[in-house]
Order: structure tokens, then sequence, then C-alpha cells
């Protein structure tokens, strides 16, 4: 959750300082829209790498401890815990979940963010 209001802030700043130094105070939502998908494809493109470093090289054992504690703590079986808490699992939501989310929030954020000029 907390990661979530982060991007959006990134996605609000990264608007209002293209309006404002770019575009003369003025953006439309279809302006907004497109910077925003640039910065969803900035960020989605390398997460898939980023992943299988984080899995291989520094914290190996991150999906095996995260299901032990889901097993233990009585949220999942552990059937369910090692098929949702994996390196696949994660790629696909990564490949997926990602941009859409990305669009979702270009999406919103362009409609507070744009301004047209008011002369």
């Amino acid at each position: 959750m907390i990661f979530a209001l982060f991007a959006v802030a990134i996605y609000v700043f990264a608007l209002l300082d293209k309006r404002y130094s770019a575009l003369d105070g003025q953006i439309t939502w279809s302006r907004g829209f497109v910077s925003g998908i640039s910065i969803t494809l900035l960020v989605v493109v390398p997460c898939p790498f980023t992943q299988l470093i984080t899995h291989y090289i520094t914290t190996p054992d991150f999906f095996a401890k995260i299901a032990d504690h889901a097993v233990e703590s009585g949220y999942m079986k552990r059937e369910d815990a090692e098929s949702y808490f994996s390196l696949r699992n994660d790629l696909i939501h990564s490949a997926f979940g990602e941009p859409g989310l990305g669009v979702v929030r270009s999406s919103l954020v362009a409609i507070f963010t744009r301004q047209k000029n008011r002369a």
C-alpha cells in the first residue's frame, strides 16, 4: 500500500514537472496519459530482470520463507502457498499486473494534473 502511494506521487510530480517545464503550464489529458505510459514503460521493462537478480542473488530463499510464514500463520494451505509465492507467479504478475496498474495510474493522474489555458 505504501508503495502504491509512492508510485502515484512519482506520477503526479513527473506530470506536474512536464506541465510546468515543457508545456507552459498547460497539459491535456491525452498528453498527460502518454507521459504516464512512458513512465510505466520505464518502470516495467526492467522489472523481470531485477526480480531475477533478487531471487537468485540477493534473497534466493525469499519465496520459501514467505510461503512457510503463510502456512504457519494459518493464512494458506501448503500447496496454495507454494504455488502463490513462486518466482513464476511473481514474474507473471510483473508482466501483466504492473502494466495494467500503470495504465490506471496514468489515466487517473492525467485527469487531476490536466490544465488548459484560462486566457
